[in-house]
């Protein structure tokens, strides 16, 4: 134990003695960090398009809307027609910290010719409309890129 150890006790006994117990040193609970890949399908079309869905409350980004989240790869892939799974396109993968945890995020590009129905919740969105939307930084960087 160093010299600084006797600190606590004597700053606790100043605050005693003036009356003032707000002044006591409070140990914070630290918080265990955790660590979280997800991919991200990243469809859009010819007219510049983007599907995005609102997330779950609670939850990584809850009520903002955002790039369709996976757990998996297989997982992304198992929701597309099986000639789209092929046309799927890697982008570099980001670390984005939040407080309590890291995520590491695999976003797949998705090109299509038209706006066609997919098989998951969310709508299409134009360029115009998607930037007054509340969306996760990442997100909205990787938007603004394209």
């Amino acid at each position: 134990m160093g010299p600084g150890h006797r600190l606590a006790p004597a700053i606790e006994f100043a605050a005693k003695a003036q009356g003032q117990p707000q002044h006591y040193p409070v140990k914070t609970r630290k918080l265990k960090r955790s660590t979280q890949s997800l991919w991200l399908l990243w469809a859009s079309s010819a007219d510049g398009q983007v599907w995005l869905s609102q997330r779950p409350t609670p939850g990584v980004w809850a009520g903002l809307y955002c790039l369709p989240l996976f757990d998996s790869l297989e997982a992304l892939e198992q929701v597309l027609p099986e000639p789209q799974r092929g046309a799927l396109k890697a982008g570099p993968v980001l670390r984005h910290v939040l407080t309590h945890k890291d995520l590491h995020l695999h976003p797949l590009e998705l090109r299509l010719p038209e706006t066609v129905a997919l098989s998951l919740e969310g709508a299409w969105v134009g360029a115009e409309q998607w930037p007054a939307l509340g969306l996760p930084a990442p997100i909205r960087k990787w938007l603004s890129q394209s």
